[in-house]
């Protein structure tokens, strides 16, 4: 799902950059908004796989989620439905995360406990 809307919102980001930067970096553009995104997508489904704290990973997630659904809206015309078809790609691409790392993490939380006590058994 996340490439995805990864994928259905990078032609508005391009198209969004014709018209403001060089033809070049224009076709990069989305990568700007895109790379930090994914990263910390991947980073989010590493730390629920290791257990580890989410927040900063997910701050980076939502951030530039943010910024791609902003920049994706900011060109359409102000219709609902032009602003749910352009703006939605991203937000159902960090929902649908979301939901994955609830997956991920809700069957680790019973076996922790468990996992814990062998852990401390065995460094005695």
């Amino acid at each position: 799902m996340c490439l995805l809307g990864w994928t259905l919102s990078y032609h508005p980001l391009q198209d969004l950059a014709f018209s403001r930067v060089p033809h070049g970096l224009s076709r990069l553009w989305p990568l700007i908004v895109y790379g930090p995104w994914i990263v910390g997508c991947l980073s989010v489904l590493r730390a629920a796989l290791d257990g580890r704290r989410l927040l900063h990973s997910w701050v980076v997630v939502v951030l530039f989620s943010s910024v791609a659904t902003g920049l994706c809206i900011a060109d359409v015309s102000w219709t609902v439905p032009d602003v749910i078809v352009a703006g939605l790609p991203p937000v159902t691409a960090v929902v649908s995360l979301h939901q994955l790392v609830r997956q991920l993490t809700s069957g680790k939380g019973a076996h922790r406990p468990a996992y814990r006590q062998a852990a401390h058994k065995s460094s005695r």
